[in-house]
């Protein structure tokens, strides 16, 4: 697998930080309540996908209303990222989308 991680486009700023004593995870993230672009994420070893969802999405944020996978598979609530993971975050309902029927 080819990743680009030194170009700030492709999330690269993410790897220029100095890692700290703390053993960390390198994970690939997709919001696509957001941008859509993916980005790698330094996450702390043993970080459960609920953890992740609040740290990314804001603690005002509701689980419910979003789909949360890790590497194309539905996540639980306390799966643990791991190295290399691919985590998507998808919204369920698009706000101020309108069901129209012809």
């Amino acid at each position: 697998m080819f990743r680009v991680l030194n170009h700030p486009f492709f999330g690269g700023h993410h790897m220029a930080k100095k890692k700290s004593s703390k053993k960390t995870v390198d994970i690939t993230f997709i919001n696509n309540a957001g941008t859509g672009f993916a980005d790698v994420v330094e996450m702390e070893v043993g970080t459960t996908a609920e953890e992740l969802f609040y740290s990314m999405m804001g603690e005002e944020a509701k689980p419910a209303d979003h789909l949360i996978s890790i590497n194309r598979l539905v996540a639980a609530a306390d799966q643990v990222v791991e190295e290399g993971d691919t985590v998507v975050i998808t919204p369920t309902n698009v706000k101020g989308s309108v069901l129209v029927s012809c």
